[in-house]
């Protein structure tokens, strides 16, 4: 019975954890107002520069108060084939996390480099949309934004065709994780420790962030000599775990990580 109790809570708090590190796709401080919209479908194109898993899919919610009833579907599609990934409703039921609501979904993985859509329908209705300039806009470091689109005069959500306003209106978000932090070494997600990774540990070794370009599992915010010794121990690693024998390219690079990683241990030195 104990070992059941113990074992519900490890469950838990692992659920708990893996909530806490899903990130939204924007962000911006609520304005003071929203404004009045046309009904239809505003999305924004998007391309994730590491693999992403989508967990959850989300609209904006000005006042905080369940869209007085209404409800907003929410989708996404590949660009390049405009086909439909996942489509979703998001309602007053949804989980608020800032100024949205969320529906989750069963995880769907973006593959880094491909560009994608997420898009969401609202009907026509008074302060219940809000236009954000560029400026006042954050996509996270993971995913590069790639401009707003709309469609109006539709009755779904739908691939939206247009792309002239200057600003875009939310609309629509995204929860997702990385799928970078489980292979030691790699640093760019694409699930392979190569002379990239080598590269960006070195090009920014002794800097901070969250999240901060250079860093590998485990992540702790810094460039330093743990991921120095991440991809000096998975050099060569695969997505499916294999690893093979380091090219030339490669052996040069570890001669010259190792140097630095000495470097590193001489200048921790009293």
């Amino acid at each position: 019975m104990r070992t059941s109790f113990l074992t519900g809570i490890f469950v838990v708090a692992a659920l708990v954890s893996a909530a806490a590190a899903d990130t939204a796709m924007f962000s911006f401080d609520p304005p003071a107002a929203a404004v009045a919209t046309a009904g239809g479908t505003d999305g924004f194109r998007f391309q994730p520069n590491v693999d992403i898993e989508v967990t959850s899919l989300g609209y904006y919610d000005h006042n905080q108060d369940g869209f007085e009833g209404a409800i907003h579907p929410v989708a996404i599609y590949d660009f390049a084939t405009r086909a439909r990934l996942v489509r979703v409703v998001v309602d007053n039921l949804g989980t608020v996390d800032g100024l949205f609501r969320y529906a989750a979904i069963s995880p769907l993985k973006l593959n880094a480099g491909q560009s994608y859509v997420v898009a969401g329908f609202t009907t026509p209705r008074n302060n219940h949309a809000a236009e954000i300039p560029l400026e006042d806009l954050t996509t996270d470091s993971h995913i590069t934004y790639q401009g707003y689109r709309f469609s109006i005069d539709v009755e779904d959500v739908v691939f939206p065709t247009e792309t002239f306003a200057p600003d875009p209106f939310f609309g629509p978000n995204l929860l997702f994780r990385t799928l970078s932090a489980g292979q030691p070494g790699d640093t760019d997600g694409n699930g392979t420790v190569d002379i990239v990774d080598l590269n960006n540990v070195r090009n920014n070794f002794g800097a901070t962030g969250s999240p901060v370009l250079g860093d590998t599992a485990p992540l702790n915010g810094v460039v330093d000599i743990e991921d120095l010794n991440a991809v000096r121990n998975n050099f060569g690693a695969q997505p499916d775990g294999a690893v093979p024998e380091p090219s030339s390219v490669g052996m040069l690079g570890l001669s010259g990580l190792m140097a630095l990683s000495a470097l590193a241990r001489r200048k921790r030195m009293p």
